[in-house]
């Protein structure tokens, strides 16, 4: 039998595999998700979410306000999502 602690990712896999789908849809290359951007990532993992809820969805994950999403603002959230899928 495995040891849980074989089991574990190692320290910052998590982060970087985020890093690494967050840049994905960062498609200008700004450090930023803009809304365009986060609607076209939600549409693919997301098909059936509606407006309302991806717009929540924008601002819980815009810290800062300025209507984007940014890597350091969201980082923390979005490896507690990926962690759970």
């Amino acid at each position: 039998m495995a040891d849980a602690a074989e089991e574990e990712d190692p320290p910052g896999y998590v982060e970087a595999e985020v890093r690494e789908f967050f840049d994905k849809f960062d498609s200008d290359g700004s450090g930023n998700v803009n809304p365009d951007e986060f609607r076209e990532l939600v549409r693919g993992a997301e098909p059936g979410m509606e407006d309302e809820a991806k717009e929540e969805a924008l601002q819980e994950l815009d810290g800062d306000g300025d209507g984007e999403i940014s890597f350091a603002g969201a980082s923390s959230t979005l490896v507690v999502v990926w962690q759970r899928v």
